[in-house]
């Protein structure tokens, strides 16, 4: 991290102290709540992850089930960045630059760019990513350049253990340290939700395999096109699936499209 990266760092840790003292208040923390609780009963989050791990650009995720904790980690390009928050967001999103670290420590507000369609994909974290907090109260994030922790869902704050960091992969750690949720529910809850994934990297454009382990447990879900034809614009694709030792196949049609500035 430069030097400027931990000016802007800091200065967001700073910001955000100040925003969750206020968003802790009774009459405001049930905004947090309805973020976490809105995927409550479903598996988003490791979702979330995985279409995260995609716009990282990594072609391989592993997901890592142990007794108090559930790690992630892909082998992404796409570094974490963060950006000077004295900036507005408006601002910084209408330029690019709005930081990936910006936007995992707010709600509900994109970073994609509305002039050019393009925004910093890795940093649009939806609700579901918020769903975590079920289970950790502290989400640790190492990502090679730049090491963090998340504390009051939107506080971050620099690790100075290089633990679980992994040169060139971004690794998430999500201890099970809620204080009103027991840590075998947490490992009960999170190893059904990894073996109910169904065809994960179906949709992605980057993300081709997914190795899970759950205890002694350990699976492979891995999707590889195997034939391809072109009918005018329409691509056909039949995809090879792998999940553990069953195989099977399916066909994806699919189509570009064009969306006007209206949205039409």
């Amino acid at each position: 991290m430069t030097k400027q990266e931990l000016k802007w760092f800091n200065n967001l840790h700073e910001d955000r102290i100040q925003v969750a003292a206020v968003m802790h208040r009774p009459e405001f923390i049930h905004v947090f709540k309805e973020a976490i609780d809105k995927y409550s009963e479903s598996a988003h989050f490791l979702y979330e992850l995985l279409q995260n791990a995609d716009d990282a650009k990594a072609t391989k995720a592993e997901l890592i089930l142990e007794n108090d904790k559930l790690i992630f980690k892909h082998n992404g390009t796409v570094r974490f960045t963060v950006s000077d928050p004295s900036i507005s967001p408006e601002e910084a999103r209408l330029n690019g630059i709005y930081g990936h670290i910006n936007s995992i420590t707010s709600i509900g507000f994109s970073t994609k760019n509305e002039r050019t369609g393009e925004g910093n994909k890795i940093g649009k974290f939806g609700v579901g990513f918020k769903s975590i907090f079920q289970y950790t109260d502290t989400p640790l994030i190492y990502d090679y350049n730049i090491d963090f922790r998340l504390d009051k869902y939107i506080v971050p704050t620099l690790l100075t253990d290089k633990k679980y960091s992994e040169k060139g992969k971004t690794v998430f750690v999500f201890p099970f340290n809620h204080p009103q949720v027991p840590v075998e529910k947490c490992y009960r809850d999170i190893s059904s939700k990894i073996r109910s994934l169904e065809h994960p990297t179906l949709f992605l454009h980057n993300l081709k395999k997914v190795i899970w382990t759950v205890g002694d447990e350990r699976g492979t879900l891995d999707c590889k096109v195997s034939e391809s034809y072109k009918f005018s614009d329409i691509l056909a694709e039949k995809i090879a699936i792998t999940d553990g030792d069953k195989k099977s196949s399916l066909w994806k049609f699919s189509r570009n499209i064009s969306i006007t500035d209206d949205g039409k």
